[in-house]
């Protein structure tokens, strides 16, 4: 087998996905190394930099920095080879020209014969994965803390309504039981104090609608995790409005979560939607989940799709019903179920 040539070497470089560049030393009259001429390059290298690639460029004029390349030059030619993580952004756009938001590189440098090679091999992909999941682990932080706060808030409005109020009302009435028995000074004292109870009772009624208002509901709160996915994959404007002050348990919300995750699915998939309102309302006996897009519709008597059963059968499974609307103009679906 007869060795590869230099211009066939060469042919493979150029084509390589990894840049590459051979840096020539430049040394003193000490011996000390103290710039790089460039000898050879590939098509990838030529692509990274921003200003025109020609030979015999010094690294100390056209390298962002160039003290800090000059100091892996001086490692490589001394101790061989060195790796170097190099990230570039927008902001150095005057001496890179990434085709992306930011650019990511390992860089090997190694000292071959007399000269410096360069290979810096491309990880933004990696990198961008990385960061992707960072992200998603802070948001599913965030939702997590939401979700906590808005159980912990629910939980304490329902402790001063259910057990503080109803001890205070307890105790208007047994003060007003005794009025008749206690002379007049005592009972215009009595009544005084019945009147307060009954201002801090009226306070307390009101701080709990507060946390019930300025607070996302835990439906509310899972069902945005729920669509957080679908949003940031294509797009669509998602809206969420939780009504009433009805609870859900967890088999009903697990239900309507899985209900809006199948049908804003099929609206962006299947519609086009651009945007969908999911709308709860909860009282005391029924929750009712509807959800409108404005996506190009389907025929609700023609169309029986694994989704659509789904829906329905999630509903009758609760001793619910599922109603599909549909026209040109958008679908709605309204789900129903009884509270237990």
């Amino acid at each position: 087998m007869e060795p590869i040539g230099a211009e066939d070497l060469f042919a493979i470089i150029d084509e390589l996905r990894e840049y590459v560049s051979v840096h020539t030393p430049v040394f003193d009259d000490s011996g000390l190394i103290i710039d790089a001429r460039l000898h050879t390059w590939n098509c990838a290298y030529a692509r990274v930099r921003m200003r025109p690639v020609v030979l015999g460029q010094l690294m100390m004029e056209e390298y962002h920095d160039p003290l800090d390349a000059m100091g892996y030059v001086n490692r490589a030619w001394n101790e061989g080879s060195v790796q170097q993580v190099f990230e570039y952004t927008p902001e150095t756009r005057d001496i890179y020209q990434p085709d992306r938001a930011f650019v990511f590189l390992n860089v090997l440098w190694k000292r071959v014969g007399d000269f410096v090679v360069e290979v810096g091999t491309d990880f933004s992909e990696l990198r961008g994965m990385e960061l992707d999941l960072e992200n998603q682990r802070l948001a599913v932080i965030e939702a997590s803390r939401a979700r906590t706060m808005a159980q912990q808030r629910e939980q304490i409005a329902r402790d001063l309504h259910d057990s503080t109020v109803q001890q205070l009302f307890a105790a208007c009435l047994f003060i007003e039981s005794m009025v008749k028995t206690l002379d007049t000074d005592t009972t215009d004292t009595a009544k005084h104090v019945v009147s307060l109870l009954a201002g801090v009772i009226e306070e307390i009624r009101r701080e709990v609608l507060d946390l019930r208002s300025v607070t996302p509901s835990v439906i509310e709160v899972e069902l945005r995790d729920a669509l957080r996915p679908i949003v940031d994959a294509t797009g669509v404007l998602c809206t969420v409005v939780v009504e009433g002050a009805g609870e859900c348990d967890p088999e009903i919300r697990s239900s309507m979560r899985a209900v809006v995750r199948e049908a804003v699915s099929n609206a962006v998939r299947h519609g086009e939607a651009q945007s969908v309102l999911v709308t709860v309302t909860l009282d005391e006996n029924r929750a009712e989940l509807m959800i409108a897009d404005d996506g190009t519709g389907f025929d609700t008597d023609a169309t029986f799709s694994v989704g659509i059963l789904d829906i329905r059968a999630r509903a009758e499974k609760l001793r619910g019903e599922a109603e599909f609307f549909s026209t040109t103009r958008g679908t709605t679906i309204k789900w129903r179920v009884p509270l237990r």
